[in-house]
């Protein structure tokens, strides 16, 4: 079974992946629990990128899921967080006020800038970019015009 071993690094190593996954999840269980759940309070995504996710993933959706079930709103504030969650943010705030950490906006700009970087900018190029981020090409599209982002970017 050990034929070629990868060394995936755990998910406290990995923040900008972090809220990627946030909202992967949040969509799952949406569409699950039938919700329509928009996003996440500032402060939640504060908290859940101090918070060192020991579980890795498995522990992240757990958390997103507990949050789903239990919102009474649109967005998912920190009253819908585990206890586990808030107190360690509480214990731990005072460590991390010097990390700055990227907004969503931030890491699917750089995604998407790197992407282009990759693959370049020809119409079958940006076909390849949208493919290996995982979304359609219209909204590959969106999100280089909502970030107002140059689509010719050299290599």
């Amino acid at each position: 079974l050990s034929v070629i071993p990868f060394y995936i690094p755990p998910l406290r190593e990995r923040k900008e992946d972090l809220m990627l996954l946030l909202y992967h999840f949040l969509d799952k269980y949406n569409l699950i629990l039938g919700k329509q759940i928009t996003s996440f309070t500032q402060e939640v995504q504060k908290k859940m990128l101090v918070y060192p996710w020991l579980g890795n993933v498995r522990e992240l959706e757990n958390a997103v899921e507990y949050a789903v079930n239990i919102v009474t709103k649109n967005v998912i504030d920190c009253t819908c967080l585990s206890s586990r969650v808030n107190d360690y943010y509480e214990q731990n705030a005072s460590l991390s006020t010097g990390d700055v950490q990227p907004t969503l906006a931030e890491l699917e700009k750089n995604a998407i800038v790197a992407t282009l970087k990759r693959f370049g900018s020809s119409g079958q190029a940006k076909e390849k970019a949208a493919d290996s981020l995982g979304i359609s090409r219209s909204t590959f599209y969106r999100k280089v015009k909502d970030l107002g982002l140059d689509i010719k970017i050299p290599k």
